[in-house]
């Protein structure tokens, strides 16, 4: 996909600023800008080295949202999400079917599908959409559903 010029000026500006950290979730990175909105990337487009420059420009144009890169023009398709971050309280020994989740957050989660994985953790937490959890960096995503 080819962005002009144009086209950024038939978009709407919605965000310009930085962002504050960028990780990776599910194979692909999400942005947290340094005004709290969080947004993951939607697109596979090869992005150099950005983690240096973090000046970025949030449009609107048509029916999708781009972060643009401002040091270097490149851009990524992204799509805004709800990230929960906390830690696990309760002892952790793996993914599986049924385990919760204690956070310090005085959240409770639980696992709802299958994923099966023994493994240790320092309890670092992320929860996509409020559907998805990943735990430290382990490339485990099970689903989850809030249960207080």
């Amino acid at each position: 996909m080819q962005l002009t010029y144009e086209d950024i000026k038939k978009g709407k500006l919605l965000f310009k600023g930085k962002y504050e950290k960028c990780f990776s979730f599910q194979g692909r990175e999400v942005f947290v800008l340094n005004n709290g909105d969080t947004y993951q990337r939607q697109d596979s487009f090869i992005i150099p080295l950005i983690d240096f420059y973090k000046d970025v420009l949030l449009y609107q144009i048509e029916n999708f949202v781009a972060i643009i890169f401002i040091h270097n023009d490149m851009f990524t398709i992204v799509k805004k999400v709800e990230i929960i971050e906390s830690k696990i309280i309760n002892e952790f020994s793996g993914f599986d079917d049924g385990n919760k989740y204690e956070l310090e957050n005085g959240q409770t989660w639980q696992q709802i599908d299958g994923s099966v994985f023994p493994c240790t953790s320092s309890g670092f937490v992320k929860i996509l959409n409020n559907k998805i959890i990943k735990i430290d960096n382990w490339d485990i995503y099970p689903r989850v559903i809030k249960i207080q």
